[in-house]
């Protein structure tokens, strides 16, 4: 049983798994898991038990953070012992689910400096979300949470527009219920240049979650998706409902800034840009459009961002 589940743990690519014969040396002890993580070098254990009773069989399994000893996951399977081949997929699915979820919210950080314009080194971070995105991708494809930072890191960060938007589509195939799937794919529609779409989407998520604490993400997204139709007193009233959700928002108040110079609301866009260079004094059109806005299909798009933060009076 434990030799079939470390081969199956074996085949992911990404996973350092120890081979049998040195695991085994500490079968039946009683052992440290932080001294076992020591010795054999790993983040993780992989302990359980295996019970038979007539035709049954119960697999119980724990996943531990050998540094800390804290407890990751912990699940039983439970079937026939003709179907034990299955519960040892399972098993092994479930564990990688798991390391799966870490490898999705580190992507995410990248996701969040980015739009907080905290980017330091562009092409070192880009690659390195795109490798814990494509880490996530892999070891959870089955898991929506997952696939739904991993997908949006991918296309925000990593500019692979095509593929993580393709990615936040399974989300919503995997979990129709996730409001987080929905804005963030949302987002997608918005750089792919499909604004009536990604107000859908948004909407969805709010019915959802109308308590969400990231409630203030989707009417920034609703902002964006109007402005970019071309509807800029609409994007100005749900860049106002975010920046009361969120008053030092970067993103609401770029775009609220953006929304009120096309609107004719002069005096406000100079208010918000003034907000928004108090917050982050070194931001410039140019470290913008290089470092913090989304990957948009449509060149005219950044264009007209660009050129609306322009009549606000944020320096080039």
């Amino acid at each position: 049983m434990v030799e079939d589940i470390i081969t199956g743990l074996s085949r992911i690519r990404g996973l350092f798994v120890i081979a049998r014969n040195s695991s085994f040396t500490y079968k039946g002890r009683a052992v440290d898991v932080k001294q076992v993580g020591r010795e054999l070098g790993v983040r993780y254990l992989l302990e359980g038990s295996v019970r038979k009773s007539a035709n049954r069989v119960r697999i119980a399994g724990q996943l531990i953070d050998a540094s800390s000893g804290a407890h990751l996951w912990a699940d039983r399977f439970e079937g026939a012992i003709e179907d034990v081949f299955e519960l040892q997929d399972q098993v092994t699915a479930k564990v990688v689910g798991a390391i799966a979820a870490a490898y999705a919210a580190a992507a995410s950080c990248f996701s969040m400096r980015k739009s907080s314009g905290w980017v330091i080194d562009r092409e070192q971070e880009m690659a390195e979300a795109k490798r814990l995105a494509r880490l996530a991708v892999q070891l959870g494809k089955d898991d929506a949470t997952a696939l739904c930072f991993a997908g949006y890191a991918l296309a925000y960060v990593g500019r692979e527009l095509d593929d993580g938007a393709a990615f936040l589509d399974r989300t919503l195939l995997i979990n129709p219920n996730l409001a987080l799937g929905w804005s963030t794919g949302g987002f997608a529609k918005v750089w792919l240049g499909e604004p009536d779409r990604a107000i859908e989407r948004f909407a969805h998520a709010m019915r959802l979650s109308p308590l969400d604490p990231f409630t203030y993400w989707m009417q920034e997204g609703m902002a964006h998706a109007h402005f970019f139709a071309g509807r800029h007193d609409e994007a100005v009233i749900w860049a106002r409902m975010a920046l009361r959700e969120l008053p030092h928002s970067h993103t609401a108040l770029r775009i609220a800034a953006a929304s009120c110079a096309l609107a004719g609301r002069d005096g406000e866009a100079k208010r918000l840009t003034a907000r928004l260079l108090e917050i982050d004094p070194a931001l410039r059109i140019s470290s913008l459009l290089q470092n913090v806005l989304g990957p948009y299909r449509q060149p005219e798009h950044p264009a007209k961002y660009a050129n609306a933060l322009r009549k606000t009076g944020l320096p080039e």
